[in-house]
């Protein structure tokens, strides 16, 4: 079976748009889950949540869901750790690569611009399944800023 093309644009559409991380959005608290917080956007028969919560030293964990109607299609979940330095860096990368159109795994493709980090998305060919780490590195030094460490499927 095929991903449904109308999902991924609703995907795209809803992962870079206002009420968004990429988009720069503000996360609304998740109720009976301290610390989460998080998103939650329907339009006509999808809806996708994504929630997360912050934890020490720039760690945070989370998962995003979609639904068409009644049906899960989609379930990704990930961990890692940034410091709040990155984060505009990050917005900008996720932001550009669903504006895109490009599905590298939910996460970001590639940096373009003059910025004094280096972003990196491994990931394995997307088919039901798929998995993979981001990075992100200092431009002068080749320190490792942190990273994520994600994997998720479509429900087809």
């Amino acid at each position: 079976m095929a991903i449904d093309p109308e999902l991924m644009q609703f995907f795209f559409a809803t992962m870079s748009g206002p009420n968004s991380y990429a988009g720069g959005g503000k996360p609304v608290p998740i109720e009976g889950m301290p610390g989460w917080k998080g998103f939650d956007v329907e339009r006509g028969p999808y809806r996708l949540v994504d929630r997360y919560a912050d934890g020490v030293n720039g760690r945070f964990f989370g998962h995003t869901m979609m639904w068409n109607g009644q049906e899960l299609k989609f379930y990704m979940t990930y961990f890692g750790i940034y410091p709040e330095e990155v984060n505009p860096l990050l917005r900008r990368v996720l932001f550009d690569t669903y504006q895109s159109g490009s599905f590298c795994g939910g996460r970001g493709w590639k940096l373009d611009g003059n910025t004094p980090f280096r972003y990196t998305n491994e990931w394995g060919e997307v088919n039901e399944y798929f998995s993979g780490e981001e990075r992100i590195f200092r431009r002068d030094n080749d320190e490792k800023m942190g990273g994520v460490t994600y994997e998720g499927m479509f429900l087809l």
